[in-house]
């Protein structure tokens, strides 16, 4: 019996050591591919951060804006009625000017009081449908307020006042702030793109299901035709 043990073993051990090698060169292989699989998806979440960052900076600019809607209406409204009261006579050009800055107040009153402002947005997670539209909605009120601001120039007192100076000048640095805002989000949205268009980004998107983002497009606002 003992002997035909010792017979056996050596036969035992010829047979373990191909599946003990196969093991080792299988983890060779392996282990340093999972942790570079590992690495590049964690490169695809930073990059991720640092896309919603970037538009966290731009709902945060684009707020300031909001928040000068307010006294521009008050300023252009108030004007309007002191106007109206002390004029005895109104050219038709005058009455075409009221009417329209009237059109423009109430458009952009609308606008900026729809549940589409930063703070609304900021109570659930961004996807790239609800950029859309906040940009979109960004724009509809960048060009009105361009259109109130166009209109006004054909209102000398109105045009010089301090308020309106003031208001125009707080209004260009915000949109100094959101251009640069735009730019940066733009970059992390194609730093994130090229990522996962590019291998072994590519792979893991398709595993992971990592979509492609929107870049923040901007339209020419300003629309400073009026009536003269």
């Amino acid at each position: 019996m003992d002997l035909h043990a010792i017979n056996n073993n050596p036969k035992g051990q010829i047979c373990r050591k191909p599946v003990f090698v196969i093991t080792l060169i299988g983890a060779v292989i392996l282990i340093p591919l999972l942790f570079f699989g590992i690495s590049c998806y964690n490169s695809i979440i930073a990059k991720t951060e640092e896309v919603d960052s970037a538009w966290a900076q731009v709902e945060s600019t684009c707020q300031r804006r909001i928040d000068l809607i307010p006294n521009l209406v008050k300023t252009v409204s108030a004007y309007i009625a002191h106007e109206k009261t002390t004029l005895t006579e109104i050219t038709a050009a005058r009455t075409s000017q009221h009417q329209q800055l009237k059109i423009l107040v109430k458009e952009l009153q609308t606008e900026s009081t729809e549940k589409t402002t930063s703070e609304q947005l900021k109570k659930t997670t961004p996807t790239e449908e609800s950029r859309q539209d906040f940009a979109e909605k960004q724009a509809k009120i960048e060009t009105i307020m361009g259109n109130i601001l166009a209109v006004v120039e054909g209102y000398p007192n109105l045009h010089g006042s301090d308020q309106i100076i003031a208001l125009q000048a707080q209004l260009e640095g915000t949109e100094n702030r959101i251009d640069r805002a735009r730019t940066t989000f733009n970059r992390k949205v194609e730093e994130f793109n090229s990522l996962i268009r590019t291998y072994p980004g590519r792979l893991l998107a398709i595993i992971f299901n990592f979509q492609r983002k929107l870049y923040f497009q901007r339209k020419k606002m300003y629309n400073k035709q009026r009536e003269d």
